[in-house]
């Protein structure tokens, strides 16, 4: 038995070594060293949160525990045990960064504010250090397994030796550490509808390809079941009847310190009293949720299908060879693309200007003058772009990489731009892992941006380009984001969006050139005398009238367009924000 137990744990080791960090987040980890006021003054608090996490991951790929030399003799179980205590340290440290980022969320929502792509990225982070740890310490209590009889008996730490001790308080104290640490991230995320959905909507859409939030979300379903709570109870009670007599008995600094490690768990007290932790999956009610998303989504589905089949035409940019040239010499990677196609029959039902967006990924030739191409992130894709298929898009067949040719079917066509994007690699690398993540999915009839397991056009570049502070609208209770509402960042005061070119087509193969104010008066913008860009929003309120009737009365306001960058961060000063969420 003992042999399946070493290749089970062969096995993890081999998954879990590999997963070192990658030399982009080793840099990322140097800059924050060599940079680090910067990071503690960003902003938005962004990048700090990464790099947090990156240390941990760091930290976690030199912590290892030693099975192959004899992991019951008492020098190599001295060496575990200071292995796990540091594990310990940091499962404690990602629990609390976990809980701290699900109430951020949850205050988020409540805010009526919405979960961007970076939310995600950096969920998706997190798991990806929960499986790391929890796979390092599901070795601690795979090799270090008492008797079912001591556990239910008196003598958890006093039955034998100190050696038989140590174990046995390493074995108790492993359990309740994987226990308090799911919990945490369970209190943080799925106590709240919105952050309970995005993680199944993760787990759905095996977002992230190198994350495993199933697993995860396995073995923290397996330490929450009854069965395995009321071992740990038994375990505790058990090691309370002998915790006194064992510290009188043996003269022994590391069953201290795992005697100590145990006391000081959050969970140990409530799990020996039985507190109930109301842990429920919610099942019926997000499954309902869903089944009616689902009508909407098929409903939507089937019309956009039947109405995406009918084009009365060509596009007038289409196979114009000397447009596309003259195109390519001014695109950029990672430029966001706007067009309309006035001749389909889904641009006519989507509201505002543009009908479609989309992401230039950029040629071989410009990903290795960026140092991109031979990125773990773009390699899989070096064929697809190789044959020019380099724009990433979602349409009604799925999210897929199109050539520029064929995304030339259109009338009208506008360029923009993310300021200084290229000036930072790590989070233009991010951008290309987010989009290409995209690629596979179903098309989002919903047009639901919180919903991940399909997308539409404008929510790829939403997700993609995470750490923009985009303008959302809510439809029937839905938050949405449309081509315009990508356009219009540009036109906000200290918005990171720049307009960097426009055309349009009246006729065949005679593209004229759009001029920015152009645009914005399509996007129904208007410019202010001082330069800045207004837009008219409509507000509503309720009125007694004098026969105390109540009437609903609507205005217009125009207000200037200015861009307030993300602030929310669990390096936040207010010290209230966790306590706001609760």
């Amino acid at each position: 038995m003992r042999k399946y137990i070493i290749l089970v744990l062969l096995l993890l080791q081999a998954i879990a070594f590999g997963q070192k960090a990658s030399a982009d987040e080793a840099n990322m980890i140097d800059q924050y060293a060599e940079h680090i006021d910067n990071f503690k003054a960003d902003e938005s608090g962004q990048a700090r949160e990464l790099v947090e996490l990156l240390f941990i991951r760091e930290r976690l790929s030199n912590l290892n525990i030693d099975w192959h030399n004899n992991p019951q003799n008492e020098q190599t179980l001295e060496k575990n045990i200071q292995t796990y205590l540091e594990l310990k340290k940091e499962m404690d440290k990602l629990s609390d960064f976990a809980w701290r980022y699900g109430m951020l969320l949850r205050k988020k929502t409540e805010d009526e504010s919405v979960i961007t792509g970076h939310n995600r990225f950096v969920v998706l982070k997190i798991s990806d250090a929960y499986s790391v740890v929890s796979k390092k310490i599901y070795e601690v209590t795979s090799l270090y397994v008492p008797n079912k009889k001591i556990v239910k008996g008196d003598e958890l730490l006093t039955n034998s030796d100190s050696i038989e001790a140590r174990k046995n308080a390493l074995w108790l104290s492993a359990h309740l550490t994987m226990f308090d640490g799911f919990l945490k991230a369970y209190n943080g995320f799925f106590r709240n509808k919105h952050t309970r959905h995005m993680i199944k909507d993760l787990i759905r859409a095996k977002e992230g390809k190198d994350v495993r939030l199933d697993e995860v979300a396995a073995m923290a379903k397996h330490s929450f079941t009854r069965k395995s709570r009321n071992h740990l109870k038994k375990g505790l009670e058990s090691y309370v009847n002998s915790r006194q007599d064992a510290l009188r008995k043996f003269e022994d600094s590391s069953l201290r310190e795992l005697v100590a490690s145990i006391e000081s768990n959050e969970s140990a007290h409530d799990l020996h009293n039985e507190v109930d932790f109301d842990i429920k999956y919610y099942s019926l009610g997000d499954g309902f949720s869903r089944l009616l998303a689902g009508i909407i989504d098929a409903t939507s589905g089937l019309f956009g299908n039947i109405a995406g089949r009918f084009r009365f035409r060509k596009g007038y940019m289409y196979e114009h060879e000397e447009y596309k040239v003259e195109l390519l010499k001014r695109l950029k990677p990672l430029d966001i693309l706007t067009e309309k196609t006035p001749f389909a029959l889904t641009d006519t039902f989507i509201p505002g200007h543009y009908g479609h967006a989309a992401i230039y990924l950029g040629t071989e030739k410009q990903l290795k003058e960026i140092g991109m191409w031979d990125h773990p992130v773009i390699r899989p894709h070096q064929e697809d772009i190789k044959n020019g298929k380099v724009i990433a898009e979602a349409l009604r067949p799925g999210v897929w990489l199109n050539t520029l040719e064929e995304f030339l079917n259109i009338d009208e066509l506008t360029l923009y731009r993310q300021r200084d994007v290229l000036s930072d690699m790590e989070e233009a690398a991010r951008i290309y892992e987010r989009t290409l993540a995209q690629l596979g999915k179903d098309y989002d009839f919903n047009f639901d941006v919180n919903t991940l397991d399909k997308i539409v056009c404008s929510e790829l570049v939403y997700h993609a380009f995470g750490t923009i502070n985009w303008p959302v609208k809510y439809v029937l209770g839905r938050p949405t984001i449309s081509p315009d509402n990508i356009a219009e960042v540009a036109y906000y005061e200290h918005g990171p969006i720049s307009f960097i070119l426009g055309n349009r087509a009246e006729r065949r193969f005679e593209p004229d050139p759009v001029d920015k104010l152009d645009i914005a008066e399509k996007l129904s913008l208007t410019q202010l005398d001082d330069g800045r860009f207004a837009k008219e929003t409509r507000r509503c309120r309720d009125v007694h009238q004098e026969n105390g009737e109540l009437t609903r009365v609507c205005y217009g306001k125009v207000e200037a367009l200015i861009y307030k960058a993300p602030n929310e961060s669990i390096f936040d000063s207010n010290p209230n924000l966790y306590q706001q969420a609760l």
